[in-house]
């Protein structure tokens, strides 16, 4: 079982965020809670794949978002023209 840090200091931790919400699915889905457990499965790992990201070198603020918008590496107008379609 995952111990939680007690008192944990801004800025956001993703790591101790995807453990903490995965033992909470876990325990949502032994009482056969399905759609919570889904839920809680799904924000861990939408934070480990932040705390993979920020491990990484992706530039965060204190609250974990990230600094800077990649938008060369998104191609927007290929999500316009599909919407168009």
């Amino acid at each position: 079982m995952y111990v939680r840090k007690e008192n944990m200091p801004h800025p956001a931790d993703f790591f101790d965020a995807h453990h903490r919400h995965w033992e909470d699915a876990e325990l949502l889905s032994q009482n056969a809670r399905w759609a919570s457990a889904d839920q809680m499965y799904g924000f861990s790992a939408e934070c480990g794949l932040k705390a993979v990201m920020k491990a990484l070198g992706m530039p965060v603020d204190d609250t974990g978002a990230p600094k800077e918008i990649l938008s060369n590496v998104v191609d927007r107008s290929f999500w316009r023209d599909q919407a168009a379609s």
